[in-house]
């Protein structure tokens, strides 16, 4: 499945799965390192799609400063 942007929750929920594949396939062989590196890139691919939806959909709340009132 090649897919260029994370569009639903159903696609992101779903990618977020396929990484954990891979993180349970690295753990198996016991270091991520010993991955071939096909499935290295696949990871760093979805990792990325994973990291532009949540910059949009799960963003941290900005911090604002409050000035200071002075009476």
């Amino acid at each position: 499945m090649t897919i260029k942007k994370i569009t639903t929750e159903t696609e992101y929920r779903s990618i977020c799965a396929m990484m954990d594949d891979i993180i349970a396939k690295g753990t198996a062989l016991g270091d991520m390192e010993a991955l071939p590196q096909t499935d290295k890139d696949e990871y760093m691919r979805l990792s990325l799609l994973v990291r532009e939806w949540e910059k949009i959909h799960y963003a941290f709340p900005l911090i604002i400063k409050r000035k200071s009132l002075r009476i």
